[in-house]
Order: structure tokens, then C-alpha cells, then sequence
């Protein structure tokens, strides 16, 4: 192509980085004649295609492009660098997840139970009393060694027994020996640390400073320090902090200081704490301040660098309570300061795992349950500070992404944890609302061993009725006598569905129906996904039924996913996907990857005043950031639904999407066949019992397909034919786009044979006959395509002889050229009427229930013909006709002048896939 320049178009601007639509009109401007014009679509990577008008093509060969209005060939040396503008999506199987019987099962209403009442707003148990909170450390033990750690000694009378000893022995008295006495500094400061991470000692401060200030009142200053030491510090007056923050108190050589800190070591991931106590301290050092620090740490906890630069007595059961010795240095590395719980924060969290909150009284409860480590204080730092919880100045709880994790550790921990963190719960829980209790219960009896859990399936029976109880009420919506209760009972039973659903799944069928009722009381939560846990199927099945729709899932031009009515016409450049009968008003989405679990969100397909239906995510493979060849899945709750991203083989002549779907053309010799993708689905196969002039072999019963498959839009031609055999049996010789016929299934399959040989990775074959009908009667259940009757503009037979008394039209007695009759609503030309076709199956009964992908009887010596002939009577050419013929015979021959047997070829199910390898 020519370059262009500015030079040469001065008044234009030239488009450079990233071009929109303008750009590319803009750049079509410049080209000022056809040759010009062919060459810009050449480096677009367009060619024309005749007769494809209006269609969207999806190729790096030939494509329709109209520029100057006049179609023209251009040619693309190197196929391979030209890259399509999108990807769009086509269904290649679909799976049944659920019988119509079980679908079709009522689930329990409980409609029985009511609605919540006020005593189901009451705590659990009004009269129970919570337990006393243990402090840390007993004050009969603590008070001795505290008193030791912090008080001075100061001479006081003179020691008489000693001074007299001496002299007795004769020793020069230099020096009168006097008494020793321990004396409390006054003033002593005290600060108390109530950083986050001490949360769970924060009662345990205020004990201490009611202890303290109760034995020494005036002679000891409280202050309150929230974060590094760095900060300035809030005076406590009668346990409440002022308003004003002040500077650390100033102190000198000999001064006392209190601290009651864990110095930032219960939390070695996060180390800048501990790096400004030991800042801080190093300070008070120089100055002489002796420092004594009161710390809730394990022995594993201790850091030297902290430990070494005070007086730090570990404030724990096991400990001495006497101060820690001085401990050799420790170069602790980056990866090693990482927070590692111990075994026993491992099982302190499997027990939290139950909990819907954790209060600091319940955590040091169930670490008291602990047999080994009941006495290791600085468990519950370590554990308050993993970063798997959600913490609060008053309680916490494990985060949504880990708790599963924990669970499954509860349910191998043994029979005595199990019960005595149901007994902590059921202790510390009873004052709270009953909602609590409820939730805690049940997911407690659903982790815990079997043996345990019998004694309360009575408290169990009372959770599982609270929740249906809830789930009326948000459905029926008469229990909101106050303003604002909808909104908060719709927020706790979305919390509950989101924290239970993982571990109850389908154990609890109020789940999926409470998660459904929060969705009808606030529409706009659908758009948030549906809960881990939650069986897809349950979900769907819970909504509300509508009466049974057939639909279309329609593709726009930007690719956008729509589902309409299937009796609707589609919009001009949209392209149908798949046809799907919805009985629910809404269904799933998910992206995935092949060996990824799918993600479902709801899609909803009924507007309301509340919300709009959302629309499919548009777009769907143009940003390869958005959507990072994935599949795409869609779940009606019986069936799931794979789509893939097309990816054409090398041998694709063009590709693209019209009205009737998804299509690619196999040239040979410029001899072109357009193939029809055929998305999988379920279909009622053979004719009901009130169809006019049915026979016996077509019983009605039930097939699904469950991939798609490729089918020729057309019978073979007998120009297609004579490119691959080098001959042309044919009788009607006129024109050689009229189908093949007199040609038996045994030539059909050396056909198939060399046409597989001539091109690389081709993997054609016969239809079988489920295929065969499927693509026949494209989602009708009418005896034709067309609907109940037919006429000779539209089917190719023996007008003579109508079907079911209609009137007498035109018979040809000869076939017509393919494409010459309207298509089925998939696009495929002729299949009543014009050549009998074969198919791949031995002909026999049909199976008496419902079947998947049958390829038919496996011995018989006669093959299956479908869909009637240019001589054949109306019954003849129905959807659900049957006939057969040995292989060797070439088809009906009156006088031996003409026959009426052809075919139409299938293309393997995976042989548009990925890399254009797959097999059939």
C-alpha cells in the first residue's frame, strides 16, 4: 500500500497510536480511489465476499467490506497476521444438572411457621448470668511481685542486731548498719497501652488501675497510650481519659516508670511498634529512668533487643512474675518475623471458627479450654492479632475468605473442644439477641462429630425455625411494623446467607431460600453474586416460578448478551446464541476457566420498579483485560450452558455471525460449503400421538445433545462432490448446485474419507440421526419447521399430495438448487423435501425413556435416511419421518431415470475449537 503522508494530505490529521471509529473513517477518506480503498482493507484484514451482505464477519481471510460501494477481491499474503476485532462467544455443550422429576419437586413453605414475632427480638435466655471475667494474673499472686519489681529501697533505723554481731567479733565498724524498707515512688507514673492489638487485655488494664489506685490514690498518675510511644498521652482521671492529650511525663536519674505494654512483640508481623518501644526506651536508659513493663507474652514472644533495655516481668499464668534475665542477642530476618500461629492459636481459631462474634472475655474463656496451653496469656494476642480476623474495640471474628478454612479444623478437633466451645458460647452468648445463639448453633451441629450433636437437635429444630421464620417474613413483608426494620432484617439475613452458606451448602434448605428472599426484598443486592455455598440449582429452583418461556440468548453487534421472547424477531445485528426454555425469573452467569469453578451471578430477566434487568457484561472480547479468554457459563438450574470463544481453523475460507447464528465456510477448489453451528440442548425427538398421519417408528421421547456440532447449511452439492470424487452420478445435471443425489452410503463415506484427506484437520462425518432432527426442527415441536402445514414455496415435494387435507400446490419432480428455499429458523436450506439424506446411524426402535447424544442401534444392516424428497407426499417430509435403505442403494429410481438419496455433512464437535485439532 502506498505510504500516506502529511505532505500529500496537508489539511488531514494522521491517525497515530490508538484508533477509534473516526480514525479509521477518517483514514478511509484519504483513499482516494478503489485501489487505494482494497489496499486499506487489505492491512485491516478485509476482503469482500459476495452475497453477505449485512452479515458480521469475524475473519483474518476474506470478509465483506463495502467501501466505495462496489464489492471487490483483495488478498491477504500473510493470513496469519491478520488478527480478528473480536472473539464472540458460541455454546458447545450443555449439562444436565437436575432431572425435570427433581426439579420439578415442591420444597417445603413452612409457610406454617409464621412470620418473626417480639419474642423472637428477646435475648436467648433472660434470666441467665454471664460469668465473672478472670483477670490475668490473681492480685493475691501479682501484688507481692508487682510491689518487689517497682518499689525502692531506702535506709531506714539503725540495724542494732547487726551492729552488735560486729563488735562481738571484734570488727572495725566503719559504717552503722541500718535497716533496708521498700518504698512506693510517689509520684509513679503509669501508662497503660491500649493499642488494637491488646484488645484483649484492655479489661484487664482497667482492673489493674482500679488495684493500684485503690492502694495508693494520690501517690500514682494513670495515663493511656493509643499506638507508638511517640504519641502523646491521655491523663486517666477515675478510669476516664481527658480530652486533652499531654507529653510523657518528665522523669530524671532514679525515677520509676510503669508500663503495662506487650512493647509490640505479641505481633512479629508488624514490627515498627517494637522498633519504637525500643527507640523510646533506649531514651529513658541514658537518662537513668529505671523502667518496669508489665507484658502479656508467651516465652516464645520475648524479643532480647526489648527485654534487655527494661525490667519486663511477663504478666502471664506460667510465668514467675519476677523480671525476665537478660537474654542473648537475636538477628531475627524478615521472613522469620512473620506471623506463624503456634498450634495452639491454630486450635484457639478452630474454635472461633463457630462463633459469629468473639468477645475478649469468650476468647480467654476458650482458651482456658485449652488442656496444654490454658495458662498462656499471650495467646490471645497472638491470635487477636492474625491477620485472618476482622477485629473491633469489643469483639471479633474470622474473615469470610478464611473462616471455611477453620471450620474444617473444628471438625477434626476432639469431642471435648467440640463441646466445651459450645458451652463457652452457649455461657457468654445468652444475654445476646437469640439471632446469635441461632446461627452459632446450627453451625455448630452441622461441624461437630455426629455423637455430640443428638442432645441438641431440639435447640437445632428452634435455629432452623427462626430462619424460616425470617425468610417469611422478608417475603411476606407484614412483620415491619417499624420504619427501618425491613432494611435491617434484609442486612442480617444476607450477613447470615453469607457467613453459613459455605459450610451448610445444601445441608439447610432455608439457605437458598433466605438468600433468594433478601434479593426480592432489595433487588439491588443481586448484582453482588451469589453467596459461597449456595447451590446454584437451589437458588434457582427457590425463585418464584413463571410460566415456562422459550427464549432466545441474542448477541448485539458489541457483543452484549440479551435474552427475548424466541416468538420475537431479533433486532438487525443480533445473533442468536442459544434457545432455552426458563421457568424462573432469573438465571446464573460466570466467567471460568476449564478447570476453575464458576462464579455465578444472577442475571436477572423481570424489571421492576426497583431495578432494571442488568444486561450481560457487553463487550465480550474485545479487552483482553476485561475477559482473559475465559468461558463463559449460563445456569437455568436443570441445565448448565458452556460457551466458548471461537477460534477458527486454518482451512476456514470466512467466519462470522448473521441472523441465523454462527457460520463458517470450507472452500475447495472455490467450491464454497457454509457449515451452521448447532448449539447442544434437549429436544422432544419423533412425533406426538395427535400428529396427523404419523407412524408407528417415530415414539415421542426426550434427547438431549450435550455439545454442539457443525452442520452444512445445505445438502452437497453436486459441484462440491465432483471437486473431491472426480465424477458426478447425479440424474438432475442441469445445474451443478443442485444437491448430489443416486449416490448410496457407501460412496458417502469414501467422500468423507478423501474430503478429510485433502484437508488438514478436517474431521468431517455424517449427522447422526438425533442431529439430524434437532437441526430439522430448530426449537419447533410443529410436524414442519415452518409450522403445521407447508407449501411448495417453502418445501420441494409432491404438491399432489398435501399434507393433513390442505390444498393441492405445485410438484417440481426434480430437485431445485440448494439455497433456492427459505431456511429453517437456523439457517439450514432444505431440509424437508428435495434429497433424502443419510445419516450415520443403524436404523432401529427408538429408546423408550430419555437419552443423551444416541448414535443408534449398534447392529442393523440398514442405514437411516431423513427428511423425504422432491417426489414425496406431504407426511412425508415432516420434521419426524423415518425411512431407511441398505447401504449400497443409491435411491428411488422410477424407470431408472432418476434417484433422490444425498446427504449433508456434520463437521466433529470440537472442530472449531482452540487449535482446530479436536476430534469428533
Amino acid at each position: 500500500m502506498p505510504e500516506i503522508t502529511q505532505q500529500q494530505y496537508p489539511n488531514r490529521a494522521i491517525p497515530s497510536g490508538a484508533c477509534g471509529r473516526a480514525d479509521l473513517l477518517r483514514a478511509l477518506a484519504m483513499a482516494e480511489n478503489e485501489d487505494r480503498e482494497n489496499a486499506l482493507a487489505s492491512v485491516l484484514g478485509f476482503v469482500p465476499i459476495p452475497g453477505s451482505e449485512g452479515n458480521i464477519i469475524i475473519n483474518a481471510k476474506p470478509a465483506t467490506i463495502s467501501i466505495s460501494g462496489v464489492p471487490a477481491t483483495v488478498t491477504v499474503s500473510d493470513p496469519s497476521q491478520a488478527k480478528p476485532k473480536f472473539r464472540p462467544y458460541y455454546l458447545v455443550r450443555v449439562d444436565t444438572e437436575i432431572t425435570n422429576e427433581a426439579w420439578q419437586e415442591k420444597q417445603p413453605e413452612n409457610g406454617e411457621l409464621g412470620t418473626l414475632t417480639s419474642d423472637d427480638q428477646k435475648n436467648w435466655r433472660q434470666s441467665h448470668i454471664s460469668p465473672e471475667v478472670l483477670p490475668i494474673v490473681p492480685w493475691p499472686r501479682l501484688w507481692p511481685r508487682l510491689r518487689a519489681a517497682v518499689a525502692q529501697t531506702r535506709a531506714a533505723s539503725l540495724d542494732v542486731p547487726r551492729l552488735a554481731e560486729q563488735i562481738s567479733r571484734g570488727l572495725i565498724v566503719r559504717q552503722l548498719p541500718r535497716n533496708v524498707r521498700l518504698s512506693w515512688p510517689s509520684p509513679l507514673p503509669v501508662v497503660l497501652d491500649f493499642s488494637d492489638r491488646l484488645t484483649p487485655y484492655w479489661d484487664d488494664w482497667h482492673w489493674l488501675r482500679r488495684q493500684l489506685q485503690a492502694r495508693f490514690n494520690q501517690q500514682i498518675c494513670f495515663y493511656r497510650l493509643h499506638g507508638v510511644p511517640q504519641r502523646d498521652l491521655q491523663p486517666l482521671v477515675n478510669g476516664r481519659p481527658e480530652p486533652n492529650f499531654v507529653s510523657w511525663p518528665q522523669l530524671g536519674l532514679g525515677d520509676t516508670l510503669l508500663l503495662v505494654s506487650d512493647l509490640g512483640m505479641v505481633d512479629p508481623a508488624h514490627p515498627w511498634p517494637a522498633t519504637c518501644w525500643q527507640d523510646k526506651l533506649t531514651v529513658y536508659r541514658r537518662q537513668g529512668v529505671r523502667v518496669i513493663v508489665l507484658a502479656p507474652a508467651s516465652v516464645r514472644q520475648l524479643q532480647p533487643a526489648l527485654v534487655n533495655a527494661a525490667e519486663v516481668v511477663r504478666l502471664s499464668p506460667d510465668s514467675d512474675l519476677r523480671p525476665v534475665r537478660r537474654m542473648p542477642p537475636m538477628c531475627v530476618s524478615p521472613v522469620e518475623s512473620k506471623h506463624e500461629l503456634s498450634p495452639a492459636g491454630q486450635t484457639l481459631l478452630a474454635m472461633m471458627s463457630v462463633a459469629t462474634r468473639v468477645e475478649p472475655a469468650l476468647l480467654r474463656a476458650l482458651r482456658h479450654c485449652l488442656p496444654e496451653h490454658s495458662r498462656d496469656v499471650g495467646l490471645e494476642g497472638e491470635v487477636w492479632c492474625c491477620p485472618q480476623l476482622d477485629t473491633a474495640a469489643t469483639a471479633c471474628a474470622l474473615t469470610q475468605w478464611a473462616v471455611q478454612k477453620w471450620r474444617e479444623k473444628f471438625s477434626d478437633l476432639p469431642d471435648t473442644l467440640q463441646q466445651r466451645t459450645l458451652d463457652c458460647l452457649r455461657d457468654w452468648h445468652a444475654g445476646l439477641p437469640q439471632a446469635i445463639h441461632h446461627e452459632e448453633t446450627i453451625l455448630w451441629r452441622h461441624l461437630a462429630r455426629v455423637s455430640i450433636v443428638v442432645q441438641e437437635e431440639n435447640n437445632v429444630k428452634r435455629a432452623r425455625n427462626f430462619f424460616n421464620r425470617l425468610k417469611n417474613s422478608l417475603t411476606q413483608k407484614t412483620a415491619f411494623s417499624q420504619q427501618g426494620s425491613q432494611a435491617l432484617l434484609t442486612q442480617f439475613a444476607d450477613r447470615h446467607v453469607q457467613w453459613v452458606a459455605p459450610s451448610l451448602g445444601n445441608a439447610e434448605h432455608y439457605v437458598s431460600q433466605l438468600s433468594v428472599a433478601v434479593v426480592q426484598a432489595e433487588p439491588e443486592r443481586a448484582y453482588e453474586g451469589l453467596p459461597v455455598g449456595v447451590d446454584p440449582m437451589a437458588w434457582l429452583k427457590s425463585l418464584s416460578g413463571i410460566t415456562t418461556q422459550r427464549m432466545n440468548l441474542l448477541q448485539g453487534p458489541d457483543l452484549s448478551l440479551t435474552i427475548e421472547n424466541a416468538s420475537q424477531a431479533p433486532n438487525t445485528g443480533h445473533t442468536r446464541l442459544a434457545t432455552i426454555d426458563l421457568d424462573r425469573e432469573a438465571l446464573l452467569w460466570a466467567w471460568g476457566q476449564e478447570d476453575e469453578l464458576p462464579v455465578y451471578q444472577p442475571w436477572h430477566l423481570v424489571e421492576s420498579d426497583k431495578i432494571n434487568a442488568p444486561a450481560l457484561p457487553g463487550l465480550l472480547g474485545i479487552d483482553a483485560k476485561q475477559h482473559p479468554s475465559a468461558n463463559l457459563y449460563l445456569h437455568t438450574g436443570r441445565h448448565r450452558l458452556k460457551f466458548e470463544t471461537f477460534n477458527p481453523p486454518t482451512w476456514a475460507e470466512a467466519w462470522g455471525q448473521d441472523a441465523y447464528g454462527f457460520y463458517v465456510d470450507l472452500s475447495l477448489q472455490n467450491i464454497i460449503q457454509r457449515f451452521r453451528w448447532i448449539e447442544p440442548g434437549a429436544f422432544w425427538m419423533g412425533s406426538p400421538e395427535t400428529e396427523a398421519e404419523r407412524k408407528d417408528d417415530e415414539a415421542l421421547h426426550q434427547v438431549t445433545l450435550s455439545a454442539g456440532f457443525w452442520l452444512a447449511d445445505t445438502a452437497c452439492t453436486q459441484a462440491f462432490w465432483q471437486v473431491v470424487m472426480g465424477d458426478n452420478p447425479a440424474h438432475f445435471k442441469k445445474n451443478s448446485n443442485n444437491p448430489v443425489e443416486r449416490v448410496n452410503w457407501d460412496e458417502v463415506q469414501e467422500f468423507v474419507q478423501r474430503l478429510n484427506q485433502s484437508i488438514e484437520n478436517l474431521t468431517a462425518r455424517l449427522p447422526t440421526e438425533a442431529e439430524w432432527e434437532y437441526a430439522c426442527r430448530a426449537g419447533t415441536v410443529t410436524p414442519f419447521s415452518f409450522g403445521g402445514n407447508i407449501t411448495s414455496e417453502q418445501v420441494n415435494y409432491n404438491g399432489n399430495y398435501p399434507y393433513a387435507d390442505g390444498k393441492k400446490d405445485t410438484s417440481r419432480k426434480k430437485t431445485v438448487v440448494v439455497k433456492s428455499l427459505p431456511a429453517n429458523p437456523w439457517g439450514l436450506h432444505e431440509m424437508h423435501g428435495n434429497v433424502w439424506e443419510w445419516c450415520q446411524d443403524r436404523y432401529g426402535e427408538y429408546p423408550k425413556s430419555k437419552v443423551s447424544d444416541p448414535q443408534g442401534p449398534p447392529s442393523s444392516g440398514r442405514r437411516v435416511v431423513r427428511g423425504g424428497s422432491w417426489h414425496n407426499v406431504g407426511w412425508n417430509v415432516r420434521s419426524a419421518v423415518r425411512s431407511w435403505n441398505e447401504p449400497g442403494i443409491r435411491g428411488y429410481e422410477p424407470g431408472g431415470r432418476s434417484g433422490d438419496l444425498g446427504f449433508r455433512l456434520a463437521l466433529g464437535q470440537t472442530e472449531l475449537r482452540q487449535d482446530g485439532k479436536g476430534k469428533p
